[in-house]
C-alpha cells in the first residue's frame, strides 16, 4: 500500500531502552547509554528505512541511525544527556520530539 505524504510519522519511543554502560578513559569515567525506539505511521504501520537523528541539546552534536525493516532504530553508546530526536522519510512529514526532550540518564 502506497503511503501518502499526508501521513504523519509518529515516533514511539516505546521501549526507550536505557542500557547503561561505563567506559573508562584515563582516571575518569564516562557514562554512556543506548537509545532505541520504534517509528510508526498514522495507521500504526512500521516505517522501515527512515532516517532518525538524535541531537544532544547541550553540545548540539548529532548522531544518525536508520530504522530497520521492523521500524526500530538504535543509538548505542550515547553520552548521558537530553536529546532532540527527529525522524525523516520520503513521502512523510518530518517529525521532531524536542519538548521536554529525550533524557538519557542513570537510574
Amino acid at each position: 500500500m502506497q503511503r501518502s505524504p499526508s501521513h504523519k510519522v509518529l515516533v514511539a519511543i516505546s521501549g526507550l531502552c536505557i542500557a547503561l554502560g561505563l567506559a573508562v578513559q584515563g582516571w575518569s569515567q564516562v557514562r554512556k547509554a543506548s537509545l532505541t525506539g520504534l517509528v510508526i505511521d498514522g495507521s500504526g504501520a512500521v516505517v522501515p528505512g527512515g532516517t532518525v537523528e538524535a541531537t544532544n541539546n547541550a553540545t548540539r552534536s548529532t548522531e544518525k541511525s536508520t530504522t530497520t525493516s521492523a521500524g526500530y532504530y538504535l543509538f548505542p553508546q550515547m553520552p548521558m544527556a537530553t536529546y532532540t530526536v527527529t525522524v525523516e522519510m520520503t513521502g512523510f512529514k518530518k517529525e521532531t520530539i524536542s519538548k521536554p526532550g529525550v533524557n538519557i540518564r542513570s537510574r
